[in-house]
């Protein structure tokens, strides 16, 4: 049927007698007619006129219609459409809201959940209906008269592995009431639990839908948390030296009493090792157990106690080594001997610095071309552009490297001759803005070679290098650079300096934590001995790592409900495990907010839900317009509206005067 949003724009319609009294008013104006003499027409009386008649009836009509359009117009008319039968008279509604996240697997939650909804349902009145939701919608059944379906599908419930998301089940159980039940009831059953709750929200007062909070699992309640759960909050594996791997975890206990149990690691279908573990109250220990390298490929640690939660007690990781950290070069296609013999050092050199285990670089040149054309996806960790010059700007690389840094990679470069052209490249790109002052030193020259400048105290670079590793590089000689002012900007620092306090090294990391690193020389012993010191493979390592330490190229580790993506595949982490996925070994472990032991208050439930104070009138319609019972006919008016006032203004509009009535009549 039509309604209104705005009914009282109704009072519109009284404009309509507005085009009725201009035509009642209206007086037929004759046209004048010129003569040269009125001695032959004969006067003639001006006939009496009784009542008051509008004047042109079609155009009243089309006008009196126009004033009408733009009256329901200005009420914003909908067309909603009728309830069926069974639901224009409903009485009670009551829809029921289990949470199934993984937390509701202990502390006895889902089987206290099962035994309380039993009994409810026995009593319950009217129409009932059910939604089970853990990191999603699970399943709903809408409002019936049919209870044994709710039944049956509670009795069926399992939970998840998924983070709880009870935002999701709310909003679902709110659109499952009809728009025509008198009383709309709410039943949330839930543990809970704080860090699924404590960012949920939605105003269901003003909905007209009454909330009742029926709580679970808080046997164990002490204060605001419970209590007796232990947890596996995290588990790695790592090199141990020699044919040797280390699985190390960190066991959390989130009880006020302290816990004394075992942790044993299973590999290869058998436990291989038990440890005993005692972890303090509301505290954490740890443990590491040491495997031979290459007999397992994977292993599972376990909590050796039966406590409130025992998801939460398995961890299960990959004992092989993370893939290598990948590396190439940009280089002039018209390479010089000296970039030949300084990018073929660096190959060697990156190559050498990790070992062939758990810590390993690995050239791929085919990755550096495929960025070069602009392939973004192709994964490299580490860019290298030696002898930096023209040819950067004719090939018109600037986007492309400034998006890789702005994308979090790692960039070394290094200047060409001349070098003043290296710092206008590096300018006009965008990518370090440089002032150039003049080459400083010589190949051959004969006076003593310039030293690096003591690192500043507390840096990263300091952290590293302390005694004999500080001599080795504080002895480096550098017979020639670039002498360059940096530019003061965000993200710009030098942190390796000369004794003059001239820049040796240029860095600018973008916020996104990307970071170019600038040589003003050559890495070759025509510029520097740099290349040959003990020190220059861990210099090179710790300028790109940084302060944030280097990228993690560990296998990757999911919680479940996440997803990976690689190409046009995506892997979606059901449960925990370990999983291979295309070419990378994936490990799935439970969401840590699921092991967290604080729950909600109920006045804090009830507050974020509008459940305080709630309101039992059922919205009628006009008031609450839901988008899937009623369409706007707003359109369809304007466009009446509009043909209407065309066709007004088309009727309405003065005649042009005949070329016989313009003549001028001759006696």
């Amino acid at each position: 049927m039509l309604t209104f949003v705005q009914p009282m724009a109704l009072w519109a319609f009284a404009a309509l007698a507005l085009p009725v009294i201009a035509h009642m008013a209206y007086r037929q104006v004759t046209n004048r007619f010129l003569f040269p003499s009125l001695r032959f027409i004969k006067p003639a009386r001006i006939p009496r006129t009784g009542r008051k008649t509008p004047t042109d009836w079609l155009l009243l009509l089309a006008r009196i219609m126009l004033f009408g359009v733009l009256a329901c117009l200005f009420a914003d008319p909908y067309w909603k459409e009728s309830s069926p039968p069974a639901a224009t008279k409903v009485g009670r509604e009551t829809v029921i809201a289990l949470d199934l996240s993984p937390s509701m697997s202990g502390w006895t939650g889902l089987s206290e959940a099962k035994n309380r909804l039993d009994a409810l349902l026995e009593n319950i009145e009217g129409q009932v209906g059910y939604v089970g939701f853990g990191s999603g919608v699970m399943a709903e059944i809408a409002p019936t008269e049919e209870v044994g379906l709710v039944r049956s599908a509670i009795s069926q419930a399992t939970t998840g592995y998924g983070s709880g998301n009870p935002q999701s089940g709310i909003d679902r159980a709110a659109k499952l009431f009809s728009s025509g039940a008198k009383e709309r009831n709410l039943v949330l059953v839930s543990d809970f639990q704080r860090s699924d709750w404590q960012a949920t929200y939605r105003r269901l007062d003003e909905e007209g839908i009454t909330v009742d909070l029926l709580p679970v699992g808080h046997s164990r309640k002490v204060g605001m948390k419970r209590e007796g759960n232990l947890s596996l909050a995290e588990a790695k594996a790592a090199p141990a030296g020699p044919g040797k791997v280390r699985a190390w975890a960190v066991v959390r206990n989130s009880s006020n009493e302290p816990f004394e149990t075992t942790i044993s690691i299973e590999a290869g279908g058998e436990i291989r090792e038990e440890k005993p573990i005692s972890v303090p109250a509301n505290g954490a220990t740890q443990a590491q157990f040491i495997l031979p390298e290459g007999d397992f490929a994977s292993a599972i640690l376990k909590l050796m106690v039966e406590d409130e939660l025992a998801l939460d007690n398995i961890r299960h990781l990959w004992l092989k080594a993370p893939p290598p950290r990948r590396f190439g070069f940009w280089s002039s296609t018209n390479e010089t001997e000296e970039t030949i013999e300084e990018r073929e050092f660096l190959k060697v050199a990156i190559e050498s610095a990790g070992d062939n285990g758990w810590n390993r670089w690995l050239s791929v040149q085919e990755n550096a071309d495929g960025l070069r054309i602009g392939d973004l996806t192709s994964e490299l960790d580490l860019l290298i552009v030696t002898g930096i010059g023209s040819w950067f700007a004719e090939e018109k690389l600037e986007d492309t490297l400034r998006t890789y840094v702005k994308g979090g990679g790692f960039v070394i470069v290094t200047p060409s001759e001349p070098f003043a052209a290296s710092v206008s490249t590096l300018r006009n790109a965008d990518l370090l803005d440089l002032g150039f002052v003049r080459v400083v030193g010589g190949a051959g020259a004969t006076r003593e070679p310039f030293r690096i400048s003591a690192l500043e105290p507390g840096s990263h670079l300091a952290k590293t290098f302390s005694g004999k590793a500080a001599r080795d590089l504080y002895l480096t000689g550098v017979y020639r650079y670039g002498l360059v002012r940096p530019a003061k900007a965000e993200g710009v620092s030098t942190p390796l300096q000369s004794t003059e306090g001239n820049p040796f090294v240029v860095q600018r990391i973008s916020p996104e934590g990307g970071k170019l690193t600038f040589f003003p020389y050559r890495l070759n012993v025509r510029w520097t001995d740099l290349p040959m010191r003990n020190s220059f493979l861990p210099l090179l390592m710790e300028l790109v790592r940084g302060s944030k330490g280097v990228i993690d190229r560990s296998w990757p580790r999911l919680e479940s409900g996440e997803t990976l993506v690689d190409g046009e595949e995506t892997f979606r982490a059901e449960k925990p495990g370990t999983f291979r996925f295309r070419d990378r070994f994936v490990e799935v472990a439970l969401a840590p907010s699921e092991s967290i032991a604080e729950v909600m208050e109920p006045v804090e439930t009830r507050e974020s839900l509008g459940a305080g104070s709630i309101s039992r009138k059922v919205l009628t319609a006009g008031e609450d317009l839901d988008e899937e019972d009623s369409k706007s006919l707003w359109l369809w008016f304007a466009i009446a509206a509009v043909i209407l006032f065309i066709v007004e203004y088309l009727w309405s509009r003065p005649r042009r005067t005949t070329a016989l009535q313009k003549e001028t009549v001759n006696a």
